[in-house]
């Protein structure tokens, strides 16, 4: 009896925190631990159901709105009438036609599946509004979701009829119930928008079928009357861009060109509004008072503005919270609630589940699951000795003061704070965070040490960093700048340069790039502005900035300063012996003749503050003196500009801003699986060399193994785990997720690499892209094509002529080193070329191609030539022979088509096509024809003479086009490399670059899908997602050895 107590007792507690946490923090990525891929899952069922019935698009969104406008985002409008509550959401009258419920059960259900009692269904909501708006928008609407919502226990009808706005409202009463909810008359307009998309029933807008004509265009009020006449409550397009062709023929003419065969979620319903055609009263309402009406006006001029606008509009929606202190829970069915009472009262509870939930409950509160916050160590001691020693540090060397700021930042941007960028290299591992080139000049190495070896092995190495930070800051600013420090931090055993290198924003970076780096640490656009505020203390290589200098790639930089600053550069070579020498990062350290030189206006700047961490560093941005690119682009932002000029005039709302940026810097919790508290900051503690020898540093081993039993003890792992590797076949089963336990951040790594290689260089997408395909379509998904030639194999696949021009292998080289650093030994270069396919699909489609990747590939070892040529499409091939081609592989005429248009990015050789070059008109477009051959030098390029020329004239020379084929100018865009349907568009004009593109409009089939695809981006995003996902199962040939390759360009051992 005693045990069942505690038992109850213990679930009693559990049950209790659980609906406590009601109001807890929602985050981006919220489930990245707990249920990662969780996005990719509910993505994957929107867009197959969007595929299917695309009106599944525009239910989803209204559930979002019919959710969270009752209770708050809590799901409770899923729950469906029982007994004891016949009256829920659902069946209130202002909820008629509401639907999705099905495709909800489904997504909860594939999520059940993959991570059992995690997400809510409240969550599974929001996110798939969201993949709904991306496809309806063709990925114009976007945001990111935050989640950790909890899903609610009550679910009346009359609080649904209370505070949901009725279709009959004025716009009085449309502005107070909006208010309510805390939203503004704008944010009313903007909602408002999304009857661009769905349907309602008569019973909605019986008003508007005997309105007046000024409130009302009479032909669309007639058409109204005809379709309500049809039956007892029939529904109607909310749009009448997506109505009956003959219905507007015969009542608004004018209309029929506006007509289209797929609802989108676009700015129409603005245009439909101020010509008085729109369903609802509280839609034409809008027009009668000034401001709204202003609305209207701006969003139907400006699609973009109302995209942005939405987007954070259902943002903002999303984050409506439950009535305080109402209660939660995970539901298992989000039709049903999860009573945890009456499950107790079946459950009989033993002895043995009383000790297992016991120990649930310690688990629960073990140090280390604990976030770093408070004194930890419970000593004020620790972060004395750390101020004296950084005191000390300073008084000696002044200039290590900045050092220690940026060590925090250089820290903690790389797999959290977790002291991984302290790490020496080794024996083992050459390439740790301090040999990469973004941590150029990393310094504060030896004051760490120092305070380290005060407190002994009892204070973890990242604690250190983020306390040695801190302190520095409120010396550096003269004790303006303070902030608390949380302790508790572990130590990372894994330390990568080309992790850093990924990570880190760089020099060079411009705005989007920075924004987009920043957001991915959950670091806001403001916070971007403040941690730049750094650069006023601190010294940078001429490496990091001579872009600034060079005529070809300066960006804006004041003439004086620039040539200034370049004499001084030559001045320092000499001094310090260097070539790339050191210079201060603030004008105002430079000295009074530098300063002339460089004609600096000093005033508000205090110049004899040297090294001070203060303001001035938006003194000098705002005169164009600043050395970094990645400096002067905040200028470029209209906020981040504003934000420049306001830290400039107060000072103290700096100091202020930069202690809460660095506060929240120091909490960016560590990655990973292993962590311990080092012995000393540079090297790992011996003990985890027995668990993983490839990662564990070198400088304590010394003492217990002699280097010849290391070396053995190495041969033997590698041995050991090659054998493995190779037994464990081929064929072994793919699945998402595949990695969850043995490497969880494997794809955010990968998406991370790639997504800076892009930015970096637009056409590293189009060549990831192509990896895929000319990998998998030879041998099947084995990473052959990455086999560089050997004394043992003098031509593998990349050698083929079909394989000429192929890219891409130093991104997935990057990601390679990155996840060796990770987990060693784990992830094939197969399963990087699929992720890395994927992830540059979606950037390269503004999110509009996106899937799930099952992994659990093994990397091939053969590699030939030979079977290139024979299984790689043609690029002259009829289109009987290419059907041949795709059919060998088991794929359709329809996915032959579908993937062709992949052909809508990238690059390839002249020789690729020299038959276009004199293909007669009924095959080409003569102009286009003229452009290729002046891009060729001619009809007859060689091997010596092939020039390079871009797949879509979309992304030609805007002069070249207007030369050849003016009708094409206004397709030309400025930002190259989009993939999207435009490939079709090209095709029925005939200005594609092969013949095997053309060749697709010989077939009645094969034309048939080139028409579709041209008619419908958003079914051509989902159709092509799902064709790289059959391709990227594509298996190796039955009996095939494979492994995980160390090294993606060379086999573990010849086995070839």
């Amino acid at each position: 009896m005693t045990m069942r107590l505690a038992a109850a007792v213990v679930v009693m507690v559990v049950v209790a925190a659980a609906a406590m946490s009601v109001e807890a923090e929602l985050s981006v990525d919220y489930y990245k631990k707990t249920c990662p891929g969780v996005e990719n899952v509910v993505r994957y069922h929107v867009a197959k159901a969007l595929k299917a019935n695309r009106k599944e698009g525009a239910a989803l969104v209204r559930l979002i709105f019919h959710d969270c406008f009752v209770r708050g985002c809590d799901a409770s409008v899923l729950l469906d009438p029982t007994p004891e509550n016949p009256h829920t959401e659902k069946t209130a009258p202002i909820n008629i036609g509401l639907a999705a419920f099905e495709l909800i059960d489904e997504i909860k259900a594939a999520v059940e599946e993959r991570c059992p009692g995690v997400v809510s269904c409240a969550d599974i909501v929001i996110y798939a509004a969201r993949d709904a708006s991306i496809l309806l928008s063709n990925g114009h609407v976007h945001f990111d979701v935050l989640a950790g919502r909890l899903d609610g226990r009550v679910s009346r009808a009359a609080d649904a009829q209370r505070d949901l706005p009725d279709s009959t409202f004025t716009i009085s009463e449309l502005i107070r119930n909006f208010r309510r909810k805390n939203f503004t008359i704008e944010e009313l307009v903007i909602l408002s928008g999304a009857h661009a998309v769905g349907v309602g029933h008569c019973s909605s807008l019986r008003a508007r079928l005997t309105a007046p004509p000024e409130q009302i265009l009479p032909g669309y009020r007639s058409l109204l009357a005809g379709k309500c006449a049809a039956g007892e409550d029939p529904i109607v397009p909310n749009n009448v861009r997506d109505e009956d062709p003959a219905a507007v023929a015969a009542t608004i003419p004018s209309f029929l060109p506006k007509l289209r065969k797929f609802e989108f979620l676009d700015n129409s319903y603005y245009h439909n509004n101020l010509a008085r055609i729109v369903t609802f009263n509280s839609d034409w309402q809008l027009l009668t008072e000034k401001k709204a009406r202003g609305h209207v006006h701006e969003y139907a001029d400006n699609g973009t503005l109302w995209d942005e606008d939405f987007s954070d509009a259902l943002v903002k929606l999303s984050k409506l919270p439950l009535p305080p202190k109402a209660k939660g829970e995970i539901r298992r069915h989000c039709r049903r609630l999860r009573i945890w009472i009456e499950e107790m009262a079946m459950v009989k509870l033993n002895a043995a589940a009383a000790v297992v939930l016991s120990l649930l409950v310690v688990v629960s509160v073990h140090p280390a699951a604990a976030d770093a916050g408070g004194d930890w160590y419970g000593k004020k001691s620790i972060e004395e000795t750390v101020r004296k020693e950084v005191e000390k540090a300073i008084k000696h060397n002044p200039g290590v003061g900045a050092a220690l700021v940026r060590l925090v930042f250089h820290d903690c941007w790389v797999n959290g704070c977790d002291g991984s960028v302290l790490l020496d290299k080794t024996p083992y591992s050459s390439s740790t965070e301090k040999a990469a080139a973004n941590n150029i000049g990393l310094d504060g190495f030896d004051v760490i040490d120092a305070i380290k070896s005060k407190l002994g092995a009892a204070v973890s190495c990242a604690d250190i960093v983020v306390l040695a930070g801190r302190d520095a800051s409120a010396i550096l600013s003269g004790g303006r700048i303070t902030y608390d420090v949380g302790t508790g931090r572990k130590d990372g055993v894994v330390s990568s340069a080309a992790a850093a290198d990924a990570v880190l924003p760089e020099s060079t970076f411009d705005f989007a790039q920075l924004k987009d780096n920043f957001a991915s640490k959950g670091l806001t656009q403001g916070e971007l502005v403040i941690l730049s505020g750094a650069h006023s203390i601190g010294v940078a290589h001429l490496s990091s900035f001579h872009d600034r200098l060079a005529a070809a790639t300066a960006t804006p930089i004041d003439n004086t300063y620039a040539s200034a600053l370049a004499a001084d550069v030559e001045r320092q070579k000499g001094v310090q012996h260097t070539d790339n020498p050191a210079e201060k990062n603030n004008i105002r350290d430079m000295g009074a003749a530098f300063q002339s030189a460089a004609g600096y206006d000093a005033a508000g700047v205090d110049t004899a503050a040297v090294g001070a961490l203060d303001n001035s560093y938006y003194h000098n941005n705002l005169q164009n003196r600043v050395l970094f690119k990645s400096d002067w682009v905040l200028r470029t932002d209209g906020d981040a500009a504003a934000d420049l000029a306001e830290y400039r005039d107060n000072a103290t709302k700096w100091d202020v801003d930069f202690a809460a940026a660095m506060a929240k810097l120091s909490k960016l919790p560590a990655e990973g699986t292993h962590f311990e508290i080092r012995k000393t900051c540079r090297c790992t503690n011996q003990n985890y060399y027995y668990y993983n020898m490839s990662h564990t540093q070198y400088c304590n081993r010394h003492k217990k193994l002699s280097n010849w039993m290391v070396k053995l003890v190495c041969f033997v792992v590698v041995v050991f785990m090659a054998a493995a590797a190779a037994m464990a076949g081929a064929d072994r089963e793919l699945k998402v997720g595949y990695y969850e336990k043995t490497c969880k951040d494997v794809e955010k790594i990968v998406n991370s690499i790639v997504v800076n290689s892009i930015k970096a260089n637009r056409g590293k997408g189009a060549g990831l892209v192509r990896l895929l395909f000319h990998d998998c379509f030879v041998r099947g998904c084995d990473a052959s094509v990455l086999l560089e030639k050997s004394e043992m194999n003098m031509h593998p696949e990349k050698e083929s002529q079909a394989n000429i021009g192929i890219r891409g292998m130093d991104v997935i080289d990057a990601i390679k080193a990155a996840l060796e650093a990770r987990c060693p030994n784990t992830v094939s270069c197969a399963d990087i070329i699929a992720y890395a396919a994927r992830d540059a699909s979606r950037y390269l489609s503004r999110g509009g191609v996106d899937f799930p990747v099952p992994g659990g590939r093994l990397d091939g070892v053969v590699s030939r030539s030979r079977d290139a040529d024979a299984f790689l499409p043609d690029s002259a091939a009829n289109l009987t022979g290419l059907v041949r081609n795709f059919r060998r592989k088991n794929f359709t005429v329809e996915e032959l088509v579908i993937l062709s248009g992949a052909h809508s990015i990238g690059v390839t050789h002249c020789t690729s096509f020299a038959g276009r070059l004199t293909a007669p008109d009924a095959q080409i477009n003569p102009g286009y024809r003229n452009l290729l051959v002046s891009k060729c030098g001619g009809v007859s390029p060689t091997a010596t003479n092939n020039h390079v020329v871009v797949n879509n004239v979309r992304d030609e020379d805007g002069a070249a086009v207007a030369r050849a084929m003016p009708g094409f100018a206004a397709r030309v865009r400025k930002a190259r490399d989009y993939l999207d349907n435009s490939y079709y568009h090209n095709n029925l004009a005939m200005a594609v670059t092969f013949h095997a593109d053309w060749a697709l409009l010989t077939g009645k089939e094969a034309r048939g899908h080139v028409v579709e695809y041209a008619k419908n981006a958003t079914l051509w995003n989902v159709d092509f997602g799902d064709a790289l996902v059959k391709l990227s199962k594509l298996a190796m040939p039955a009996g095939s050895k494979g492994e995980i390759r160390a090294k993606c360009s060379a086999v573990n051992s010849y086995h070839h």
